[in-house]
C-alpha cells in the first residue's frame, strides 16, 4: 500500500514518558485561512515562518506561507491543488501538487518561482523536509508502484529503503539526521532515525501506531501518535523523554515538524472543521 495514502488514512527504542503538568502546558496559537473548513500547518523554519494548506469553503484549495500574522497563499501554476510541506532559513519551501490528471509531482518554491523536483523517471513525487543546507527530502513511486525515499543535495538523488517495503524520508536536519517511514507486514507504519550509517526504531510506549514528522538540530523529534480508539496525538522527543500534548478543544492532534526553537506546527481537528497551531516546548 502507498505509505502516504496509508498514512491519510490513519491522519525500537525504551524511553520514558512524560506528560506535561497542567500548570506548565504550552500555549497554543491556531491558524485558519479565512473561509476555510480546512487548514493545516505542516512546516515551520528557525524565524517561525510556518507553511500549510487550506480548503476553502467555496471548494477552492491552496497552499499558504504564514509569516508575522500574515498570510499569503502559493500555488503552483501547473497543478490543481499545492501542499507546502516545509520551509527553511532561506525561504525555499518545498512540497508537492496535484497536476490536471491528478498525478503529484515534488517541488521546491523560493522568490516566486516554483521548480519541479524529484528522482528522474518517477511516476509521482513527493518533497516533505528542507534542511538550512538545502537538502530536500522525500519520497517517490516508481514504474510497479511502490514508495521509496530521497535525499537530494543538489547535485545527486540519493535513494533510501528501509524496512519491508513503502519508505518516505520525511524531514532532514543539518547534522544529516533523517525521519524515515516505512510499512512493515501487517501494513503498520513504522518511523526510524537514520544517518550516513545506521538506523534506530523510533516507537512511542503504549501507542498503537506512532509516526515521527520532523526533527530539529539538536535532534529532537516530534511525532504524532494513536490510542486504541484510534485518536491522535501529538509528542515531542526532548532529550530522551517523550512529552505528549493535545491541543485544546479538538478530538485529535496531529503534530508535523519542529524548528530550532522547539516551536511545534501541526493542526487540530474538531467535528466540524480543522485548524493549524503552533506551540512553543
Amino acid at each position: 500500500m502507498n505509505l502516504r495514502r496509508l498514512l491519510l488514512l490513519a491522519i525500537s527504542s525504551t524511553l520514558s514518558i512524560v506528560r506535561v503538568p497542567a500548570a506548565t502546558r504550552p500555549v497554543f496559537h491556531f491558524v485558519k485561512c479565512p473561509g476555510s473548513s480546512m487548514t493545516r500547518l505542516y512546516g515551520i523554519n528557525n524565524s517561525n515562518t510556518a507553511v500549510g494548506s487550506c480548503l476553502l469553503s467555496n471548494g477552492e484549495f491552496h497552499g499558504f506561507v504564514a509569516s508575522k500574522g500574515s498570510l499569503a497563499y502559493i500555488d503552483d501554476p501547473a497543478g490543481d491543488g499545492t501542499v507546502p510541506e516545509d520551509i527553511n532559513s532561506a525561504e525555499t519551501v518545498v512540497g508537492y501538487y496535484a497536476d490536471l490528471t491528478g498525478n503529484f509531482h515534488a517541488f521546491a518554491y523560493q522568490n516566486g518561482s516554483f521548480t519541479d523536483v524529484g528522482p528522474p523517471g518517477a511516476l509521482q513525487s513527493y518533497a516533505y523536509g528542507i534542511d538550512d543546507m538545502g537538502r530536500i527530502t522525500g519520497e517517490f513511486v516508481d514504474a510497479s508502484g511502490f514508495d521509496h525515499g530521497w535525499i537530494f543535495d543538489g547535485n545527486r538523488y540519493r535513494i533510501v529503503e528501509h524496512g519491508l517495503s513503502n519508505t518516505d524520508v520525511h524531514d532532514i536536519n543539518v547534522s544529516g539526521q533523517f525521519i524515515v517511514n516505512w510499512i512493515d507486514a501487517q501494513e503498520t507504519i513504522r518511523s526510524s532515525l537514520c544517518d550516513s550509517s545506521s538506523c534506530k526504531g523510533l516507537r512511542i510506549p503504549g501507542a498503537t501506531m506512532s509516526i515521527a514528522r520532523g526533527i530539529d538540530s539538536f535532534g529532537d523529534i516530534v511525532f504524532f501518535w494513536y490510542d486504541d480508539n484510534f485518536f491522535s496525538h501529538g509528542a515531542v522527543l526532548l532529550a530522551s523523554r517523550f512529552l505528549k500534548f493535545d491541543a485544546p478543544g479538538c478530538d485529535n492532534t496531529n503534530a508535523w515538524r519542529i524548528n530550532d526553537r522547539r516551536v511545534v506546527v501541526g493542526s487540530c481537528m474538531t467535528g466540524v472543521d480543522s485548524q493549524g497551531y503552533f506551540v512553543n516546548f
